[in-house]
């Protein structure tokens, strides 16, 4: 039987391209999975997916100047995703926005492959907004995602999760009073987000400090300032990274998860059912990151603290609700294991409907 190729295009952010993997993990077992990436997206992919396509994109933003070299990357990028996708003869191109997706999709367009979008925010993004119209359907992660109509091109799957995440299990027990503290930073980390909960977190009672083992995400720049915050308390377990590779057995090992909320990480941390408190970016397109948090919320294991709001004393005060103040009894945290990745399941039914329609 011969392999088909699905294409699928994910970049900038840990956002787009974990759900990206979710799939392709699905997908994978019986077809030929094309990887369009860029070089921020790369970071987050494994070693298969970084011998793939990495495109030359970048965000339109800036001076005058630097926009316009970005609009010429794209159109470098368009032209080799109409090079690769001519060649390799997709049976369907998936995309899960941003940017990075504008230039495959348009390739995909002209070249008449059938396209389906994935959206992982409660708001939509730009990209997938501008094909709507030219895909078979646009699968959510939220119920009610803002900025589309009720139509019939909307399905809802969820957003699909990785392999790895499922796989994971809680290797520590309640047996010591060890607090175990997991902050994730995300792509679009800050000396705000960096800074202010190590401050926040050296404030707490030196009895308490003791008793935490802590594995912060940085940004680069930012790792030596934050570790000279640690460095003078009592926090003596502490590992400060750009990026850990091992992020999901830490969140299942986590007793706290501080997180932005981005659609990726809050849906990780809900399928784990891990006590968090998320930090929405106030200036997220379409202040989705607040949408996502709100929803997120609702689930009763999670505290949102926005961005006007956020501060070291009112993290600090958050903290010794959990901890002193049990406002969330972190012993009783429970992971939720199940067998069937049901959101990528639900989309790689949906993706296989669209090819074998397409080959009718």
């Amino acid at each position: 039987m011969v392999q088909r190729t699905i294409a699928i295009v994910a970049g900038g952010t840990a956002g787009h391209v974990f759900p990206a993997q979710a799939i392709s993990e699905i997908l994978g077992t019986k077809n030929n999975i094309l990887f369009f990436t860029d070089s921020r997206g790369r970071k987050f992919c494994d070693e298969k997916e970084k011998q793939n396509m990495v495109l030359p994109v970048r965000n339109i933003q800036g001076s005058i100047f630097k926009k316009v070299i970005s609009l010429l990357y794209l159109g470098l990028a368009t032209l080799k995703s109409l090079y690769i996708l001519k060649r390799q003869k997709p049976a369907v191109v998936i995309g899960f926005g941003g940017i990075t997706s504008f230039p495959v999709l348009f390739a995909a367009k002209l070249l008449k492959i059938p396209i389906i979008l994935h959206e992982q925010n409660s708001v939509i993004g730009k990209a997938n907004k501008f094909f709507l119209k030219d895909s078979k359907f646009l699968a959510t992660s939220f119920e009610n995602t803002i900025g589309v109509d009720s139509n019939n091109k909307i399905i809802y799957t969820g957003n699909p999760i990785r392999q790895v995440i499922f796989d994971s299990k809680r290797r520590r027990t309640k047996i010591t009073a060890e607090i175990f503290i997991v902050v994730i930073g995300g792509s679009q980390g800050s000396t705000i987000f960096d800074t202010t909960i190590a401050n926040a977190v050296t404030g707490l009672p030196r009895d308490l400090q003791e008793k935490i083992t802590l594995f912060q995400q940085v940004r680069e720049e930012n790792n030596d300032s934050v570790n000279s915050l640690y460095e003078f308390s009592s926090i003596k377990k502490y590992t400060l990274q750009s990026f850990f590779k091992e992020i999901p057995q830490l969140m299942a090992d986590a007793d706290l998860i501080i997180s932005r909320a981005g659609a990726s990480a809050i849906s990780e941390i809900e399928h784990l059912r891990i006590p968090s408190i998320i930090i929405p970016i106030t200036n997220s397109v379409g202040n989705h990151q607040i949408c996502n948090a709100q929803s997120f919320e609702l689930q009763g294991t999670s505290k949102i603290i926005l961005e006007k709001d956020f501060s070291a004393e009112a993290l600090r005060v958050k903290l010794e609700d959990l901890f002193i103040r049990n406002e969330i009894d972190i012993s009783n945290s429970k992971i939720k294991h199940t067998n069937i990745n049901n959101a990528a399941q639900k989309l790689a039914i949906k993706v296989n409907e669209v090819i074998i329609g397409s080959r009718l």
